[in-house]
């Protein structure tokens, strides 16, 4: 007979644990950012010419931006769709590139209008840039990588030679909303995991001591015999027995 997960406390126990270690670990990572808002400036980042935290999430201004060059859709099995992200060339404080991908109606609407006000500007800047937040990761996605260093090319960069292209990406469609979801997500489901598992095991352990039934039969019958020979020995004389099992004295 095939056998389900509910018949493995064991593997339920070992999930339960590994969600919540997981989800622990993902939120307490940028903790700082899920529960207060705090970023790391990417003004102090650019010209304290420091280390970009990999990880860690970043509030920039963005005032050029040169398009969008690819799009990564998601689905469901791969039919049902469940949402886009965009991936666009900025231009930051310090006239370095990058790549930053976004998500939403609101954001890419915004992001398509600072490109429009980039390419209508003599200076190639909008006078209406946009604040966003972002999680800094170590390089763009390699599925649209090559459209990257493509458009790049075309803008007449060379990306494996300029110093002006950098590689590390910014992540816009990470939020502390989804930072929530996923922690508590992880918290209920390794919970569920964990308390079914270990009652499993206590169910377990129970129905299988040794000896329990037979025990409790032997006790049974240990009883019954006793009994017996207390009657017994209780109508042992006649005239008891002849008197309702109760002595008489004359």
């Amino acid at each position: 007979m095939k056998k389900s997960i509910k018949d493995n406390p064991i593997f339920l126990i070992l999930c339960g644990v590994l969600l919540l270690a997981a989800g622990i670990y993902l939120f307490s990572a940028n903790a700082s950012y899920y529960v207060f808002g705090n970023t790391y400036n990417m003004h102090d980042l650019l010209f304290s010419y420091q280390e970009w935290p990999v990880d860690r999430f970043t509030t920039f201004t963005v005032d050029t931006c040169f398009g969008n060059y690819a799009e990564t859709k998601h689905t469901v099995n791969g039919l049902i769709p469940i949402g886009k992200d965009e991936h666009y060339i900025v231009m930051l404080e310090d006239h370095s590139l990058v790549s930053v991908s976004v998500k939403g109606k609101k954001h890419i609407q915004a992001m398509e209008k600072l490109t429009e006000e980039t390419w209508n500007s003599e200076e190639y800047r909008s006078d209406s840039p946009i604040t966003l937040t972002g999680m800094i990761k170590t390089g763009v996605d390699p599925e649209v990588q090559g459209y990257y260093q493509e458009v790049l090319s075309q803008m007449g960069i060379d990306p494996a030679t300029s110093e002006q292209v950098r590689y590390m990406a910014i992540d816009t469609t990470d939020t502390r909303i989804g930072g929530w979801m996923i922690f508590l997500g992880a918290l209920i489901l390794g919970g569920f995991c964990l308390f079914s598992g270990i009652s499993g095991l206590r169910q377990k352990k129970g129905s299988s001591i040794p000896g329990t039934a037979d025990t409790t039969a032997a006790a049974t019958a240990v009883d019954s015999d006793r009994e017996l020979d207390a009657w017994m020995n209780d109508n042992q004389n006649p005239d008891a027995w002849m008197n309702g099992g109760t002595d008489r004295q004359e």
